[in-house]
């Protein structure tokens, strides 16, 4: 089960970058380009968000659906009259609108997006974007439980749900497609994201049409309630030092799937600090060797996991220092995770595990 037993704090909060032009990224000008003194210091380029990019907030440049759009937005360029030159039919842009461009995915490639001035054809920055082809379509919750995505889920009866349409290419990357459509009992939230006010009694079904692609029935079990709720054991190969925080969370199972839409109660005893994180986790923190339980209850459901806190080892805690990208790339499978295209989260962040 894909989990992150350690924080060196209560909560971690990433904050990815725009992608920034490769004269931004550089500081100099691209080699064979003439560039404008209007923008030494380049430019960066907004792209669309997905309704489940909780962990890391990541407002980069995406891959582009083939069929499919996304509008983008110019940082740097302020009024300045631009145009816009792509290197190949990989992708096609609108007129632009102000700072903003829309762009459409025609065929896989990966191009070059260059702004520049329409009077004397100088460079202000340029970019790599992306197009490929749909290879998958499929919905998934966007929850505040911590659960694995590889595992089945249904949706508990009567609760309140987002779903995002995930679209992947062949390579399980997420790809963009804001014309997107969603039809089901369902109010849109977002271009990929709707949300259920209160979960049917049947199994709860999506009509997804992008891209290029026919229109596909997606479909998500209904349950009642929940047969077990389950305490998750942290990953870690050694126990946890007195003063680390440690995530203990729960899951509540019915016919083998996770259950979205559960509200947890979470509390602990024997913990000198205790914060709520997601819906069904919480991080305990002992200054001292000792136990820590932690309790939770759900549908009339209750379960508890102890954690046993050892001595104090400096050593120990050093050897599992990483960096945010380093935890996240280990915890987190690559399609959950959408990184921007610079990586540049964390790199430089240090995080106790």
């Amino acid at each position: 089960m894909t989990r992150i037993p350690y924080f060196a704090s209560a909560l971690i909060a990433f904050a990815a970058c725009a992608t920034e032009g490769q004269r931004r990224d550089t500081g100099a000008c691209p080699t064979g380009e003439v560039c404008s003194p209007a923008t030494p210091d380049g430019l960066s380029f907004v792209g669309a968000t997905f309704g489940d990019d909780w962990l890391v907030l990541d407002p980069a440049l995406k891959i582009t659906a083939v069929g499919g759009t996304q509008d983008v937005t110019i940082n740097g360029i302020g009024s300045l009259p631009f145009s816009i030159a792509i290197s190949t039919g990989a992708l096609t842009a609108d007129a632009p609108i102000g700072a903003a461009l829309r762009l459409h995915g025609v065929a896989a490639g990966d191009p070059l997006l260059r702004i520049v001035d329409p009077a004397t054809r100088a460079l202000y920055d340029r970019v790599t974007i992306h197009a490929a082809a749909i290879a998958q379509i499929s919905i998934t919750p966007a929850t505040d439980q911590l659960v694995d995505q590889s595992e089945r889920v249904a949706l508990l009866r009567g609760s309140g749900v987002d779903l995002v349409a995930r679209l992947t290419d062949a390579a399980g990357n997420r790809l963009v497609d804001q014309r997107m459509t969603i039809a089901g009992a369902s109010t849109r939230a977002s271009w990929d994201t709707v949300h259920i006010a209160s979960v049917p009694a049947t199994e709860v079904a999506l009509t997804i049409t992008a891209g290029d692609r026919p229109a596909l029935v997606a479909t998500l079990p209904v349950v009642e309630g929940i047969d077990t709720l389950i305490a998750a054991t942290p990953l870690t190969t050694e126990p946890p030092a007195a003063g680390d925080s440690v995530l203990v969370c729960f899951d509540g199972h019915a016919a083998g799937a996770t259950v979205i839409g559960l509200t947890f109660s979470l509390s602990a005893t024997g913990a000198d600090t205790t914060a709520p994180v997601f819906g069904n986790c919480v991080s305990v923190t002992r200054a001292t060797a000792g136990r820590v339980t932690v309790h939770a209850e759900t549908e009339g459901l209750q379960a508890s996991r102890d954690v046993d806190f050892g001595a104090p080892s400096t050593a120990r805690r050093a050897s599992r220092v990483r960096t945010g990208a380093e935890l996240i790339a280990q915890r987190f499978p690559a399609h959950d995770v959408t990184l921007g295209e610079r990586a540049a989260i964390a790199e430089d962040a240090s995080i106790e595990e």
